[in-house]
């Protein structure tokens, strides 16, 4: 079984097993089609053969397709960043200035999920990724 990769709020992993209990008994035979797919911990846990994935956050949706179909490009870029403060601000600022492309923008995502307050994904009313570190 696959676990998220990232942290989100509102993640379901804690819950999967009550939600799987009302699904259909023949749900693996059908297509699995999640709208508000955040951290996808019951989607990997399925690991569906047929369906779709979405969410409201292109950037999340961004970082699944750069996951799915260049993910050695993913981890190459994602390597460059370092765990500590200043590069975090500095990387957290480079996303907020955009446009990025899509493996950079799914990267420096990767990078503030895992090292931003408690894998928060928060913006400001004007759009901006504003996390503090740690």
């Amino acid at each position: 079984m696959a676990r998220p990769v990232l942290k989100w709020v509102g993640g379901k992993r804690r819950l999967i097993e009550s939600i799987i209990r009302l699904f259909p008994r023949d749900y693996s035979e059908r297509a699995y089609h999640e709208p508000f797919f955040g951290g996808g911990a019951l989607f990997f846990h399925l690991e569906p053969t047929s369906g779709s994935i979405n969410d409201v956050n292109q950037r999340l949706i961004n970082f699944y397709m750069v996951l799915r179909d260049k993910p050695e490009e993913l981890m190459e870029e994602a390597s460059k960043y370092i765990y500590k403060k200043d590069e975090y601000y500095r990387l957290r600022d480079r996303f907020n200035e955009g446009p990025l492309g899509d493996v950079e923008d799914a990267a420096i995502l990767l990078y503030l999920n895992k090292t931003g307050f408690n894998g928060l994904y928060r913006v400001n009313s004007k759009g901006e990724y504003n996390v503090p570190f740690g």
